[in-house]
């Protein structure tokens, strides 16, 4: 018997017991690539790219479009570690709005998050 089919049966007897049944339609092995593939869709990145790539080669050219995406790629990944950093920190369902509660001063709390 191999282990990944010993794996399941543990899991399966650890959600009998806890009265629930294994989904069988959930893939369990996505491959890193199409899990990229799946988050790049789900963002529009193709759709929010062709949108506004007329603004950037009319106003720059093509450098600038070229440039522009490395620009804006550093940047979310500025933005996305930081968010991973919060999450660390302080993990809540609530996100955004909990860590701005947390973390902005109280005199504009209630603008900010509400």
């Amino acid at each position: 018997m191999s282990s990944s089919h010993e794996d399941g049966n543990l899991e399966s007897r650890a959600l009998a017991q806890i009265g629930l049944q294994e989904d069988k339609r959930i893939l369990r092995n996505v491959l890193p690539l199409a899990i990229i593939a799946i988050g790049f869709v789900i963002c529009d990145s193709p759709a929010a790219i062709a949108t506004t790539l007329v603004i950037g080669v009319t106003q720059g050219g093509t450098v600038t479009v070229i440039y522009g995406i490395f620009i804006v790629f550093f940047f979310l990944g500025c933005s996305a570690g930081t968010m991973a950093d919060l999450a660390s920190v302080y993990p809540t369902a609530g996100g955004q709005y909990h860590w701005t509660s947390i973390l902005a001063p109280a005199r504009v709390r209630r603008a900010l998050v509400g």
